[in-house]
């Protein structure tokens, strides 16, 4: 679990920095190790978010669709505020 929080926050912090796409190998770490739904979900969120900035825009859009059902199954109110936001 640590880890997962570990890479979420390198995510974060890389994505601030501009370094979009390691920041997407981040969230995609996490992705890997997560351990749970909620966990998924935030990880997808962030990925989610990189590449609508590399211009992956299905590829987006399809983490964003994953990442809802599981912050709906999850009860995830904050995340489902982030999923609409992205979506524009």
């Amino acid at each position: 679990e640590q880890a997962v929080t570990y890479w979420m926050k390198a995510g974060e912090l890389l994505d601030g920095q501009g370094w979009v796409r390691m920041s997407m190998d981040a969230y995609r770490r996490a992705l890997a190790i997560a351990g749970g739904d909620a966990e998924r979900c935030r990880a997808l969120i962030g990925l989610a978010g990189g590449m609508r900035i590399v211009d992956a825009y299905e590829d987006a859009f399809q983490a964003l669709d994953e990442a809802q059902a599981l912050a709906e199954g999850e009860g995830l109110t904050g995340e489902l505020a982030r999923i609409h936001y992205l979506r524009g």
